[in-house]
């Protein structure tokens, strides 16, 4: 996010954040080299769900974050349903029973900073969606999310879109 922070060019910017769920149980239970597949598969999904021009990176054993410089809100819905979508395809195509949380988070200049700032918002949310999972509930997906964060000291009720 470094080069990115350099930029003025947000405007467009949306950052994806995903956790993929259950690896180390996999990679404890299977191995590594299963863990592996299941690591190389949800790339695939990932790659296949994203727009050409999207930047993918594995940030972490088990989360990628996704840089894209043309979507907007609608476009940033659309993009998660088609994740799912793809997801749910090739779980039945491969008999693979691989899950994921997603969050996306657009940049705002009335909250962000600078890039790493709307990577923070897309990790929250992320994590927001991954309690509801473990809890039985839906990834929230709906055009207004409701979340509390803080801004330089201050706690602010925000509304993404």
């Amino acid at each position: 996010l470094a080069n990115i922070n350099n930029t003025a060019s947000y405007e467009s910017l949306t950052i994806y954040y995903i956790d993929l769920n259950e690896l180390k149980s996999v990679n404890d239970s299977q191995g590594h080299d299963v863990g592996d597949k299941y690591i190389e598969g949800m790339a695939e999904i990932i790659r296949e769900s994203m727009a050409a021009g999207d930047i993918i990176y594995r940030v972490g054993g088990d989360e990628f974050c996704i840089l894209s410089f043309t979507h907007v809100s609608s476009k940033a819905r659309s993009t998660i349903k088609r994740f799912e979508q793809n997801l749910e395809y090739y779980n039945l195509n491969n008999q693979t029973d691989y899950s994921a949380a997603i969050g996306y988070a657009i940049f705002n200049q009335s909250l962000d900073a600078d890039a790493s700032a709307t990577r923070a918002r897309a990790e929250i949310r992320m994590y927001d969606n991954k309690k509801r999972m473990k809890n039985g509930q839906n990834q929230l997906h709906e055009e207004v999310y409701h979340h509390r964060e803080e801004l330089n000291g201050t706690t602010l009720t925000t509304v993404l879109k």
